[in-house]
């Protein structure tokens, strides 16, 4: 069966700043969420888009934990590269 992955680029933290992994490969991203369809995947994520709110479960445990308040502006622009990512894409293997 078919599912639909609600993709966050990776977060890490290097030489004391926050460094967001937006060229890595797709491999490399965290599922944030899964869906059974696309159209749930781009419809949670518009709705997140809208409110700002990186702080969602679905979002905030995967990269932000222990950012402290790093974590808002670091969700949102983390959200803003987010993408809903077929199970079978090949750029997942």
């Amino acid at each position: 069966m078919l599912a639909w992955y609600l993709m966050v680029p990776p977060v890490a933290v290097y030489q004391g700043n926050i460094v967001i992994g937006l060229r890595r490969p797709l491999s490399d991203w965290k599922i944030a969420h899964t869906y059974g369809s696309a159209e749930e995947c781009q419809r949670d994520l518009k709705s997140l888009l809208a409110t700002g709110a990186p702080s969602t479960e679905q979002v905030f445990t995967l990269p932000l934990q222990g950012l402290g308040n790093d974590a808002t502006p670091v969700g949102q622009l983390i959200l803003r590269h987010a993408d809903c990512v077929a199970s079978n894409d090949s750029r997942l293997k």
